[in-house]
């Protein structure tokens, strides 16, 4: 029994000095989150990056230091859904804002890639782009080619048409100058007849249940949502038209359509400038637009996802415990369309 409480007492002191050590490591590990955090959401003279720089290669495969002198050419990439996740007009205007800030300030790009893979997306997120490369092309006199390596479709095409030129790979898809609203209607009205079942819809405002699924249609009931629909695509047409002036009017109306096309038959009908292009080769087009040739440059693409962000946002389940159920009815679509009037090429539909 003697030798006991020795024993007890070891074995109490390593308690206390695992839950003391325990206890300091916690506090560490507090620190660098907080750390990390304030690297993510924190900033320079009272801004707040949403971006960090990640540097890519050059023409020759080369990928050189930023450093804090020398130009840059800003690599954007349109790749995805125009609307979702990170290809939202608030993320890309973040991209253009802070390329002008922290180690790309003192005007250090002097050319900016449009680098596309994109079927399209949202009307309101494809127009927001397109004018947001316009205004920085114009501000900071920087020439913009659109690099396509892979689909260039609707919204993407819009966005290509604010570069000076546009360059595609020789398997690449160009075309789909349309617009579709991204929801479709079902009528079930008669099956609640059959089934005798009866519904009641509280609304005010003419119209308010337009193409309601539970009473019969009238004959003009989609009149409204139709004129949207034109006003939306006589001006995809004519800002296709009026900046890929070899586009003709007539034809892209009456013959090509929301069509897609290969990239040498895209030159052919004027939507892009040259084809058999790769990344390099447009790299080495952008920079000698832009007179930096000779010079040493590099190429940095602003990424705007954080894993920090991400767990950190409010929305994250991870901190509200709420998990969301989305019923989809249109499970071609990403959730986030649904509803929204598309610059988009979708296959069976377009």
């Amino acid at each position: 029994m003697s030798q006991a409480r020795p024993s007890i007492f070891l074995a109490s002191l390593r308690t206390l000095c695992v839950t003391f050590f325990g206890t300091i490591g916690v506090g560490i590990a507090l620190i660098v989150v907080l750390i990390m955090l304030g690297a993510a959401f924190g900033g320079n003279a009272g801004m707040t990056p949403n971006t960090r720089e990640h540097i890519l290669p050059d023409a020759s495969g080369v990928r050189t230091p930023l450093g804090f002198s020398g130009p840059v050419v800003l690599q954007v990439n349109i790749a995805g859904i125009i609307g979702t996740e990170e290809l939202t007009k608030t993320k890309v205007e973040q991209i253009f804002t802070e390329s002008r800030e922290r180690a790309l300030k003192d005007d250090r790009v002097k050319a900016v890639l449009l680098n596309i893979n994109s079927p399209g997306g949202t009307s309101i997120d494809s127009r927001a782009i397109y004018e947001t490369v316009q205004e920085y092309k114009a501000r900071y006199n920087v020439p913009v080619v659109a690099y396509v390596d892979g689909l260039c479709a609707s919204g993407s095409l819009m966005i290509a048409c604010a570069a000076d030129k546009i360059v595609a790979s020789k398997g690449s898809i160009v075309g789909s100058v349309g617009v579709i609203l991204a929801s479709p209607f079902f009528n079930i009205s008669k099956i609640l007849d059959k089934w005798e079942i009866e519904t009641i819809t509280v609304k005010a405002g003419k119209g308010k249940d337009m193409l309601s699924p539970v009473r019969p249609w009238t004959e003009d009931e989609a009149k409204p949502l139709t004129r949207v629909i034109d006003h939306s695509y006589q001006e995809f047409v004519d800002l296709v038209t009026t900046t890929r002036p070899g586009v003709n009017r007539e034809k892209l109306i009456n013959e090509y359509g929301a069509h897609i096309f290969p990239a040498d038959e895209s030159v052919e009908i004027g939507f892009i400038d040259g084809v058999d292009y790769s990344r390099s080769d447009a790299l080495n087009l952008v920079a000698q637009m832009a007179n930096i040739q000779d010079e040493e440059y590099r190429v940095v693409q602003l990424e705007t996802k954080s894993w920090v962000a991400d767990v950190f946002r409010s929305e994250s389940s991870l901190l509200t415990g709420k998990v969301e159920h989305r019923l989809n009815i249109a499970p071609h679509l990403h959730p986030d369309l649904v509803g929204q009037t598309l610059y988009m090429y979708v296959p069976g539909e377009s």
